[in-house]
């Protein structure tokens, strides 16, 4: 394969801007990842050291891991925060689906850092209900990936190095959304949870019933069903009470003609 983008072995020249398809994919991707490959430096020979780590999000889209300092690749990070990480989305929705060398995965490089639990750890925590028990323990803490650059994948030739500046949505405009999340929450669990069974049953493939809204962020939104949390998207980012509301309205409607047309 080429990489569209190498440039006379210059390594800055090989990073694009993020286009409007970079910037959906990617994000996309990365909300719903749930469990990724993580790879370190081992503290003792330098050697590369991968391991299987759960990841969720914060609301701007930065990667988040809750990490045991007993851990091996915690213990390496320690002493060396770079790292970087594989994400392969036909993992989460679709494992029998598309050849793994055809499919989209991106690989994140950056540092990760441990940052203070709240709200971030929340967040996590709806992301993964499992992982409670984890976090009241000493040993565990919060760490976040400041990504610097994203090697995208999307099949055959479509190779590209992405840079991280302009990929990621407005830390002021999500704060005034985070504000709303909660009400946004209510609403649809109250009076929408057929909307929401709808949209289950269309884009996870799932027995709607019982499904609850439990976070959202200006890329999509989370529902748990059967005690496992999912992630559905939006057709596009909405940093807005109005936008989250056309988002929904979208994705319902969607799902009911697909519905509508599946069954003559």
């Amino acid at each position: 394969m080429t990489e569209k983008n190498l440039s006379n072995g210059n390594p800055q020249k090989r990073y694009k801007p993020p286009s409007q398809h970079d910037i959906f994919t990617i994000r996309k991707a990365l909300r719903g990842a749930s469990s990724v490959a993580l790879s370190c430096l081992d503290r003792h020979t330098a050697m590369p050291y991968v391991s299987l780590v759960m990841m969720a999000t914060d609301q701007q889209g930065a990667p988040l891991f809750l990490l045991s300092d007993l851990a091996e690749h915690c213990k390496n990070i320690k002493k060396n925060p770079r790292i970087s990480v594989l994400i392969d989305p036909r993992s989460e929705a679709n494992p029998m689906g598309a050849s793994p060398l055809s499919a989209l995965r991106l690989t994140l490089q950056g540092d990760i850092t441990p940052i203070k639990a709240s709200p971030s750890l929340k967040r996590y925590l709806t992301r993964h209900p499992d992982a409670t028990q984890y976090a009241q323990f000493a040993d565990f803490h919060l760490y976040r990936l400041q990504a610097t650059a994203i090697h995208k994948i999307e099949g055959f030739g479509q190779i590209d190095w992405v840079k991280c500046a302009g990929l990621w949505p407005d830390i002021a405009q999500i704060g005034k959304l985070e504000k709303m999340i909660p009400e946004i929450i209510r609403h649809m669990n109250s009076d929408h949870l057929d909307a929401l069974a709808i949209m289950a049953s269309h884009f996870l493939k799932l027995d709607g019933i019982g499904c609850q809204m439990v976070d959202m962020d200006c890329d999509g939104f989370y529902l748990r069903h059967a005690d496992k949390v999912y992630f559905i998207a939006f057709f596009e980012p909405a940093i807005t009470a109005q936008l989250v509301r056309k988002q929904f309205m979208a994705l319902t409607n969607h799902a009911r003609m697909a519905m509508t047309q599946s069954y003559p």
